[in-house]
């Protein structure tokens, strides 16, 4: 049976927050499985202002949701995966030039990626080149188009874009003019895993089956090499 791994946290330093329900929790295979996260939580600080915090959005099986309640359905295998409910702690707003705020964030790890996600900007003096992750929207009175980067090293292929304003096409993101927001750009590895079939080709070489350690080793280093090739490719930590 799946399990899934459920906690409450601050965003984006993955702090857990006080008082919240958390632990590995047995589920059944293929269900559709139902959340709830309250839309504030609120934890006293005896003798200090109480701290708050905002619900942000629920990441749940390697999907990014921005709703209070989540339905999903349960791996149909025996894998262990992430329900975790994402919180800002409520403050004063910033007070300054309305801009996108960009982060990338792992799916298989369930954290911010460091980085920034943009691969280009449109209009281009909106953006100031990596690694910032910040996209001004007062540049123009077009609104601007983000264009996500199609992977990362080490934490996979572009998914999806979460916002809470403008519109998403793809790995485009376009916000308009005048607007603040944050938007989440999630990555992970491809399920299935595309390099799975040349990893268990390289794993399965036995010396043995040569005729010199020479020989094996030549095999070994070509089947290195189109292994990492592959992971290359699709953003994977080189194995």
């Amino acid at each position: 049976m799946p399990t899934m791994i459920l906690s409450f946290r601050q965003f984006p330093d993955r702090t857990e927050i006080p008082n919240t329900p958390s632990g590995s929790i047995t589920v059944e295979q293929g269900a559709p499985t139902t959340l709830d996260a309250p839309a504030q939580i609120v934890v006293l600080n005896p003798g200090k202002p109480d701290t708050k915090y905002d619900f942000l959005f629920w990441h749940t099986n390697r999907i990014l949701v921005g709703t209070e309640t989540v339905t999903f359905t349960a791996p149909v295998d025996d894998s262990s995966f992430f329900a975790t409910a994402w919180y800002v702690v409520e403050g004063p707003g910033n007070g300054g030039k309305p801009v996108v705020t960009t982060i990338a964030f792992s799916t298989d790890t369930d954290e911010v990626i460091a980085g920034t996600p943009i691969a280009s900007v449109t209009p281009s003096g909106a953006w100031g080149g990596p690694p910032s992750t910040i996209v001004s929207t007062t540049t123009s009175t077009d609104p601007v188009v983000i264009t996500a980067k199609v992977l990362i090293d080490g934490f996979g292929e572009f998914e999806s874009w979460l916002t809470f304003r403008g519109n998403v096409s793809g790995g485009t993101l376009t916000v308009p003019a005048q607007e603040s927001t944050l938007a989440i750009a999630s990555y992970g590895i491809p399920q299935p895993d595309p390099c799975a079939g040349l990893r268990a080709t390289r794993d399965g070489l036995n010396p043995g089956d040569f005729p010199s350690q020479a020989a094996f080793q030549r095999a070994l280093a070509a089947a290195n090499r189109l292994l990492h090739n592959c992971e290359r490719q699709h953003g994977e930590p080189l194995d």
